[in-house]
């Protein structure tokens, strides 16, 4: 367990196919600041999965390559209880393995925002 800090941008990983990366997981909290110094906090008392991207997911749906990806124009926050697995040890093989699979019907979870 540890404390980590960096900027949005360098979350990103620059895949040849654009795809999500960067997630978070098992966060207790996140604190993050703008340039202009606002703040936003997130807590919760579960472990939270947290993703914050300088790109949009319309934008990353469209790119086909990294190169096409629109970044840096705003910051996405995504905040999950928890992500599955993206897949097997092959990509054209068996998808997730089951102990990385999400099987409840419900999850229920709860977080507090504050802004500074």
């Amino acid at each position: 367990m540890s404390i980590y800090g960096g900027k949005v941008a360098s979350q990103y990983f620059p895949y040849v196919m654009p795809q999500e990366n960067g997630n978070k997981t098992d966060v207790r909290w996140l604190s993050l600041a703008s340039t202009d110094a606002r703040k936003l906090f997130i807590t919760s008392d579960s472990l939270l999965s947290i993703n914050v991207q300088d790109y949009s997911l319309q934008s990353l749906n469209k790119s086909k390559t990294t190169h096409f990806l629109k970044r840096g124009e705003n910051t996405y926050l995504y905040v999950d209880m928890k992500q599955m697995g993206v897949g097997g040890d092959i990509g054209w093989g068996p998808r997730v393995h089951p102990e990385y699979l999400l099987t409840a019907k419900e999850y229920k979870y709860s977080f507090l925002l504050k802004f500074d």
